[in-house]
């Protein structure tokens, strides 16, 4: 008899919906959707509509990054630059069409959209500080293994292009670009202008010229002011020294010019 009561109050369960242990069970957990819809840095709404599963990795990725103390750790300059590549290159990818075949390749055609269409170096595309971003992002604890996948191939697969030879830009240059100073110096020291060696010596000349003209003027300016102490009496009512700088100004104007 004893037996059987206990048979009853400590009945065994077998994973059938009325057992005693399905009853004290949490619920499923059911992940939530973690998408992002938009991004906003440094005062820029970048929207994020590309529904693409591809291109959700990489505003998984870019979203992660920007959480991460990587970013904190940059310098404002290097955030602030990082934040105009993200908003041409998201921008760029909301109106991608991500097929099979260019899913892997969809860095290297940002590459040379820019420099088609922005009309810049290679070097000058962003491409380098977007690579690091999705490395630093593809590493967080909430990307999916199968995003991490796909970041991991696509990275694999973008090579940056060799920098371009810069075009230097040169005094000699910019005044190639200003024909009208022909008319002004006349064509014999306007050609002048063509040699950098001439045209550094004649700065040269300036900055020398100038420096003993300030000297002279200094020089002029002691002799002249007999007595400092009579300059700005106007201005020494006034405790503030902001104040009294304009009467001394004005006065010591006054004085030169006599």
């Amino acid at each position: 008899m004893r037996e059987d009561i206990l048979t009853q109050t400590i009945s065994p369960a077998y994973g059938d919906d009325g057992s005693d242990f399905d009853k004290v069970l949490p619920p499923p957990i059911v992940p939530l959707d973690l998408t992002p819809a938009r991004l906003e840095l440094h005062g820029k709404l970048l929207t994020l509509d590309n529904s693409h599963k591809n291109a959700q990795y990489l505003y998984h990725s870019i979203a992660a990054a920007l959480r991460s103390e990587w970013w904190q750790g940059l310098a404002k300059s290097s955030q602030k630059s990082i934040v105009r590549t993200l908003e041409m290159f998201l921008s760029w990818l909301s109106e991608q069409t991500i097929t099979t075949q260019n899913r892997l390749a969809l860095l290297k055609k940002y590459e040379a959209w820019r420099v088609n269409e922005g009309e810049v170096k290679p070097q000058s595309t962003g491409l380098h500080s977007l690579i690091k971003l999705l490395n630093e992002g593809m590493h967080a604890a909430s990307i999916t293994s199968e995003a991490a996948r796909y970041l991991h191939a696509l990275l694999n697969s973008t090579t940056l292009s060799v920098a371009d030879e810069r075009k230097p830009s040169t005094l000699t240059g910019f005044f190639a670009k200003s024909p009208w100073l022909r008319g002004v110096l006349g064509e014999r020291d306007y050609l002048r202008l063509e040699s950098p060696k001439l045209l550094m010596d004649s700065f040269s000349i300036v900055v020398a010229t100038t420096l003993l003209l300030i000297i002279d003027t200094k020089q002029q300016s002691i002799a002249r002011l007999k007595n400092p102490e009579d300059l700005g009496a106007a201005g020494k009512k006034n405790k503030n020294k902001e104040q009294q700088l304009p009467y001394y100004s004005r006065d010591l104007l006054l004085q030169l010019g006599q």
